[in-house]
């Protein structure tokens, strides 16, 4: 009996013991699994805010990315605006080719006129010169003439004029004709008095 009493009490004491060693594996799984969940938690925060913070950098990307889109679509349809065709470019080249030609036949005009009147110069130039040249001699000619034909003058009019004189010392009537021929005589020896002195200048 007694052996079966001691049995007895070694199979509690083994059972308790199993029950201790079940209780404590139970707490370690517990233990674990509490661990476990709350790493997975963490996990599952950090993979949610990873998750979130991907989301928003994307959705940032989009927004950029279509801000980006707009603003060159704006400036592509400003430059198309700002752009000139090729026709406006032909009009206007041919304008300048219009405007070029223009002004070269109107300088080429000029040069023309210019040439013109270079050799009209010349020529007005080369008459003058020669009419210079030939008017000394005629003039020198004419004076000569007019000299001798006014010396011939002036010893008429200073015969006039001795007789004038004689008469008039003799208490004669002077009649008007030798008045006026003394008056005559007088201004033609004047005249002639200057006309030598201007050729003495000359």
């Amino acid at each position: 009996m007694k052996v079966d009493s001691d049995i007895d009490q070694s199979e509690d004491e083994d059972n308790d013991d199993a029950d201790d060693l079940r209780n404590i594996f139970e707490a370690l799984q517990k233990r674990q699994q509490k661990k476990a969940s709350a790493r997975t938690a963490a996990f599952q925060s950090q993979k949610k805010a990873l998750y979130n913070n991907g989301r928003k950098k994307v959705q940032d990307l989009v927004r950029d990315g279509i801000e980006l889109a707009n603003n060159l679509r704006a400036q592509i349809a400003e430059l198309e605006a700002q752009e000139v065709s090729y026709e406006q470019q032909k009009e206007q080249f041919a304008s300048l080719l219009k405007a070029m030609d223009q002004e070269t036949n109107a300088l080429l005009g000029a040069a023309r006129v210019i040439e013109d009147l270079n050799a009209r110069r010349v020529t007005i130039i080369d008459a003058c010169s020669n009419h210079v040249e030939e008017r000394p001699a005629q003039r020198e000619r004419t004076l000569q003439s007019f000299l001798v034909k006014a010396r011939d003058q002036v010893e008429r009019s200073r015969a006039e004029q001795k007789v004038w004189l004689s008469e008039r010392k003799a208490g004669r009537r002077l009649t008007v004709s030798t008045l006026q021929s003394a008056t005559d005589a007088k201004a033609l020896i004047k005249q002639y008095k200057n006309i030598l002195r201007a050729a003495g200048n000359e």
